[in-house]
């Protein structure tokens, strides 16, 4: 019997403890990662699931360095690729970018018509420029979070 339940006892037929994970496989914390709680057009495409092609336009809910969120009236399973184009405030064209579904979900005690929402992964976008003016738009936004006024 362990006294303390919250500490594991490792004989010589347990295995032994996890190591830390390769540097390239560790990600973002969630909770430490920086969102910025923004609401701009876009249009995505979630590519083929089921084969068939989900299309729509939203507004964001949420972006950050790695990504963005947005509300979606359908389940879409982790993993699946998506297309997004996105229209920055004073930007003159629209941002593409593709990326992976990381989160999809609900409240609980939600009604049935309420939406899901979508956490989307930037695995790369379309241009170097345009990803580059998206990093400097999210960092620019994050500085007037934080800057005295």
């Amino acid at each position: 019997m362990n006294p303390h339940p919250k500490t594991m006892i490792y004989s010589t037929r347990t295995k032994r403890p996890p190591t830390a994970q390769p540097r390239s496989r560790v990600r973002a914390d969630k909770r430490t990662a920086e969102r910025l709680r923004m609401r701009l057009p876009i249009k995505y495409c979630i590519l083929p699931t089921q084969d068939r092609t989900l299309i729509g336009r939203a507004y964001t809910t949420s972006l950050s360095g790695r990504g963005l969120s947005f509300q979606v009236p359908w389940r879409i399973h982790r993993g699946t690729a998506c297309r997004v184009i996105i229209q920055l405030p004073n930007s003159p064209e629209a941002l593409t970018f593709e990326g992976t579904v990381t989160r999809c979900t609900k409240p609980g005690t939600a009604p049935l018509n309420t939406p899901f929402t979508l956490a989307l992964e930037i695995s790369h976008a379309l241009e170097d420029a345009a990803f580059a003016q998206y990093c400097h738009f999210v960092a620019t936004q994050v500085l007037t979070k934080y800057l005295p006024k």
